[in-house]
């Protein structure tokens, strides 16, 4: 049922993600789930395939090895992760259900303080990248993507997990949540978007978003941050976002490309981010805005 192949190409690992999700999507709560295949998982193999597996309390059997040891499909609450050794990360999850406005807060800063530096300190463990990125490139990534499922998404739980590869100096991260999504988020701010897509393109394209500052619509800059960041020649990175029935990647490759998904309906948004280690230290703030 699950196929989790081996190809490098990020753009085919996203499209192999959503065939994957698209098989989950049509099970009935509490079915069981069989991987036909498991090659090169990535972070975009692995999270969204978390969370829908929660969210209907599917039944993963013969679960791989490699799922098996990060602590697939469950993941770990971020507060009980002690390893302080290892060199690689459990997905990490934080679990919303029953908290305040102000409990949520706390969560979610929580996750996005303690894997910064899990990141850093377990993942990558080559100093001249570390060096190279600084702390503020891991830091923008993260804490953006986190803010927002903090103030839009009304989500219930959310995971993240991360991969580097030194054979190829390249670092993966991946987060989602089960909540709203954009749409759903736009339209109760009361913005003018017309369909999932047509909320996809407006957030990537006029900036668009739900916040509100001084009583007028507050341009989002998270998301374009991350892609002016990601999608250059000095990180050679790429960045994807699903949300509901729609999406949107691009690459450093020139790649660029809205999708409209079709059969699926993710309920919450999932972020796909990487970027590999560039030849001189970054200076983050030529592309931020």
């Amino acid at each position: 049922m699950i196929d989790i192949g081996n190809s490098w190409d990020a753009f085919e690992r996203v499209k192999e993600s959503i065939n994957n999700m698209r098989a989950l999507s049509v099970l009935p709560d509490g079915a069981e789930v069989t991987f036909n295949s498991c090659g090169f998982a990535r972070p975009i193999s692995i999270v969204p395939l978390s969370i829908m597996g929660l969210s209907k309390n599917l039944s993963f059997s013969d679960i791989p090895g490699y799922l098996g040891t990060i602590g697939f499909p469950s993941g770990q609450e971020v507060e009980y992760y002690t390893d302080n050794n290892g060199t690689y990360l459990p997905l990490t999850r934080a679990d919303l259900t029953n908290l305040d406005y102000e409990g949520k807060e706390q969560k979610l800063r929580s996750l996005s303080d303690i894997y910064i530096s899990l990141l850093e300190r377990n993942i990558i463990t080559d100093k001249q990248f570390l060096q190279r990125i600084g702390k503020d490139v891991s830091a923008l990534l993260i804490t953006e993507m986190i803010d927002n499922i903090f103030e839009h998404s009304e989500a219930s739980t959310s995971i993240i997990f991360s991969q580097y590869w030194p054979g190829n100096d390249s670092c993966e991260i991946c987060l989602a949540d089960n909540g709203i999504g954009m749409y759903e988020s736009l339209l109760n701010a009361g913005r003018n978007v017309e369909s999932e897509i047509d909320a996809m393109q407006k957030v990537i394209e006029e900036f668009l978003s739900a916040k509100d500052e001084f009583g007028s619509t507050k341009r989002g800059t998270g998301i374009r941050n991350a892609i002016n960041l990601l999608s250059n020649n000095e990180l050679n990175g790429y960045f994807c976002v699903i949300s509901g029935t729609a999406g949107y990647y691009v690459d450093s490759q020139g790649r660029k490309t809205f999708l409209n998904l079709q059969n699926l309906d993710w309920n919450g948004t999932i972020v796909n981010m990487g970027f590999t280690k560039p030849a001189q230290k970054l200076d983050i703030y030529e592309y931020i805005r």
